[in-house]
């Protein structure tokens, strides 16, 4: 608006628009005067103008090749567009386009249905269309502008050609890094690439240029990871199958140049200060040495190293906790990577790591966040680390993997195991909270469905199981009691289990009951326990049928966390029945019903944390049982049963995921009291098949007479086992990752034997894989694939063990 003047006076500027002037549009001029932005009566803005500039050419083909203003006499602002107007169409039509529509074609254009097209343009117009195709594999494409007239109109005529995938892929010059690896174990160039040529019924992937490169560029990394910082990848030739124009052999030149190794390392302080640890020390924590050949991933497992030096002294890592953690530990900015000093005269590099200590602290509090029906007490006695605790990252993890191997909590959005732990800084400087957060899920389960077994064969199922029970919280009326079981609301929270399961099967068949309370006194950490259960099985095999039964009362008692002590009462029947021809007299003897009584004891030690990833810890158990006698029943005998684990840590990948040696063992004796003068035949030890002895059949180790396996009073096996992770995520903001996928390489051994004189030991080797589903946790399938290095005449053989479901026994 014109501000007023005084008497006599010039009127006062104003910077408000008066009139608008189109210079040079002819008969558009109204068209372009309705699309502006700048309007009279408002004021004159430059980016407005701009977008004016902008929006004319690109929807209207009209060039503004000024913008001129005059002041008039009353002060406001004369603006004139001085415009030149391009030949343009007002309508483009694609012919012979089948792969993309209209509107994906527009999209990859940039227009949109009301947008002229500069005449001037059509060229670019139809390589980008072109450009569109050979993206996504069209690469024979051929794209022709046609001007029509009448009616006005741009037409792009469309010859798509075949769809192009990629036939081989192969390598020249590349003599550090091999081009595949057996079952893609180990990092290979195809490991890196998109592109591949696929397997079997799987197609090759398309082929793009720009396809490829992104592979030149993931391949060139690769080398630079492994010590070839000079490594140049490039396409030495792209031809196209001698009779087939849809298949692209693709032939890649690796330059590998000079393997690049370690001069020197470093650690130091990032102010310049002292390191409360000497480097002589922190050096024998890192794998990496003068002399090795540079790989990043190792640098990235030294990094996560010193992490863990430092988190079990006490010195929280930034990475655990919230915000901007300024008296935590962490690897200097900008990156928090190592610096990496290269001598390209030498081939050599100096790796300085650059790290800000932080002070140690101690955990003021353990917070629980997010048990909207668990018991606090259920959690924490989980949790090693108490208030006054120095603040050890590893004993938190430790407790992440026991949370998380309980199955109890679970991401509401993904389905996937949920259990988050962080250091969260307090008004005291050298004092942190620990808190760890649980995200509820379904811990009951009403499944129905079934699985196969290796051992067993197939079976359905129906299984009630209810994790973190409560037996104290009823439901609100008996009509819901399922639902509000399975959903959380009644009779849950208490950290008990309760197990209803029949799983009726073609050569196995189970049904049992079993409540377990692990706290009965409430005690947290030097807790009683009680359990009681029973169960039935049938057993159908080639040679009889087996019918058990039985159930015991069990009272446990904790002394820590680790080591707990147990004993009870137990009840046992057996029925064998129909037997083959040619039974052996040591089954006959145990022919029919047959009952006995007894009790068991033992003790257990046990620092695993997820039983399901057991990267460290181990685990010894020792039973003794003693049954018929004073306590009544048809056979009087005693046995005892030894099993240990061992898990040994063999390193971290750079994603902190463990490779990890397992060893297990298990030695059993058994022998008769009273008038007993051999072990019953339902109640000897037998060996092969999955959790025995792989590489064998179910009870397929001799000695076997007329098909029947003997077993023995004794009994010995053992397992090595060499496990590496595979597949793994992180689920929203959780530190760690959750395991789904694992692979292993394994040796079994194991001999029978009796009254102590063990026959020829077996011995078998294979490999197997292990996963979780993500949405059934609880369910876990195993596969193993083995191989006899020893046997002995008559023992049957089975290549393959599996398990689907948890159809153990």
């Amino acid at each position: 608006m014109l501000l007023p003047a005084a008497s006599g006076q010039e009127p006062v500027v104003s910077d408000l628009v008066e009139e608008i002037v189109i210079v040079g549009a002819g008969s558009q001029e109204e068209e372009i005067r309705k699309a502006l932005r700048t309007q009279v009566g408002h004021p004159l803005d430059a980016n407005t103008v701009r977008r004016d500039q902008e929006w004319l050419w690109k929807r209207r083909r009209v060039l503004v090749e000024a913008v001129r203003t005059r002041v008039l006499p009353s002060g406001g602002l004369r603006v004139a567009f001085h415009v030149s107007m391009a030949e343009t169409v007002q309508r483009l039509v694609f012919r012979g386009n089948e792969e993309f529509d209209r509107q994906e074609l527009l999209a990859a254009l940039g227009l949109s249905e009301a947008q002229v097209i500069d005449v001037t343009q059509m060229d670019a117009v139809a390589e980008d269309v072109a450009r569109k195709y050979r993206r996504e594999g069209w690469f024979h494409v051929e794209v022709h502008p046609v001007l029509e007239t009448d009616p006005q109109q741009l037409v792009l005529q469309i010859q798509e050609g075949p769809l192009v995938r990629i036939g081989s892929v192969d390598f020249v010059g590349n003599a550090g890094l091999p081009s595949s690896t057996p079952f893609g174990i180990g990092s290979s160039l195809t490991g890196v690439m998109d592109l591949g040529d696929g397997w079997l019924v799987f197609p090759g992937s398309v082929y793009s240029e720009a396809a490829v490169q992104r592979d030149l560029v993931a391949l060139e990394s690769l080398y630079h990871d492994f010590g070839w910082l000079d490594a140049r990848v490039t396409v030495e030739s792209s031809d196209f199958f001698r009779s087939r124009k849809d298949r692209v052999a693709l032939v890649l030149r690796v330059v590998e140049g000079p393997l690049y190794r370690v001069a020197s390392i470093r650690v130091q302080a990032d102010d310049g200060q002292e390191l409360l640890y000497s480097e002589q020390e922190l050096l024998t924590v890192i794998g990496l040495a003068p002399g090795d050949p540079y790989e990043a991933s190792r640098l990235a497992a030294d990094q996560s190293a010193l992490r863990r030096f430092y988190g079990s002294r006490g010195h929280p890592a930034a990475v655990f906790s919230n915000g901007d953690a300024v008296d935590f530990f962490a690897f200097c900015p900008p990156d928090g990577k190592p610096k990496i000093l290269t001598t390209p005269d030498t081939h050599e590099v100096a790796v300085v790591y650059g790290i800000r200590e932080g002070i140690p602290m101690r955990i003021r509090r353990v917070l629980i966040t997010g048990n909207r029906q668990t018991k606090d007490a259920v959690i924490r006695r989980q949790i090693e680390l108490e208030p006054g605790d120095l603040a050890d990252s590893d004993k938190a993890l430790r407790a992440w993997r026991r949370l998380i191997g309980l199955g109890w909590f679970r991401d509401s959005q993904s389905g996937q195991p949920f259990v988050d732990w962080r250091f969260l800084q307090t008004d005291r400087p050298e004092w942190v909270d620990l808190r760890f957060e649980v995200e509820e899920g379904q811990t009951g389960n009403l499944l129905f469905g079934g699985g196969i077994n290796s051992n067993f064969g197939p079976f359905l199922s129906i299984n009630l199981q209810k994790e973190n029970f409560d037996l104290t919280r009823l439901p609100s009326s008996w009509g819901s009691t399922l639902s509000e079981i399975l959903d959380g609301r009644a009779f849950t929270g208490g950290g008990q289990t309760l197990r209803i399961s029949a799983a009726p099967g073609s050569q196995f068949s189970t049904y049992s009951l079993r409540f377990t309370e692990p706290d009965l006194f409430s005690d947290h950490v030097n807790r009683v326990s009680f359990s009681m259960g029973g169960s039935s099985n049938f057993l159908y095999l080639r040679t009889h049928e087996e019918v058990r039964g039985g159930g015991n009362i069990r009272l446990g008692r904790n002394f820590g966390r680790h080591f707990s002590v147990w004993g009870g009462p137990e009840f046992q029947s057996t029925d064998l029945r129909n037997p083959d021809s040619g039974a052996p007299q040591v089954f006959l003897d145990s022919l029919g019903p047959h009952t006995t009584q007894g009790v068991s004891f033992g003790f257990t030690w046990d620092t695993i944390a997820d039983p399901f990833s057991p990267v460290d810890g181990h685990v010894l158990k020792v039973g003794h049982r003693r049954l018929g006698g004073p306590y009544g029943g048809d056979w009087s005998f005693h046995a005892t049963d030894v099993a240990a684990q061992k898990h040994i840590p063999l390193g971290q990948d750079s994603r902190d995921r463990p490779w990890v040696l397992s060893l297990a063992g298990r030695w059993g004796q058994a022998r008769p009291h009273g008038p007993l003068t051999e072990i019953p035949y339902p109640s000897r030890y037998f060996l092969g098949g999955r959790g025995s002895l792989r590489g064998f059949d179910y009870r397929g180790v001799g000695p076997i007479q007329n098909g029947f396996s003997l077993g023995g009073d004794d009994v010995w096996n053992a397992t090595a086992e060499f496990r590496f992770p595979i597949l793994s995520s992180r689920v929203r903001d959780s530190i760690a990752e959750t395991e789904y996928l694992r692979g292993a390489v394994w040796l079994d051994a194991g001999a029978l034997g009796s009254l102590g004189n063990f026959s020829s030991p077996r011995m078998a080797a294979g490999f197997g894989i292990r996963f979780r589903m993500p949405f059934m946790p609880q369910l876990p399938l195993s596969l193993d694939f083995g191989w006899p290095l020893q046997d002995e005449f008559g023992d049957n053989h089975q290549i393959m063990a599996f398990s689907l479901g948890e159809f153990i026994r």
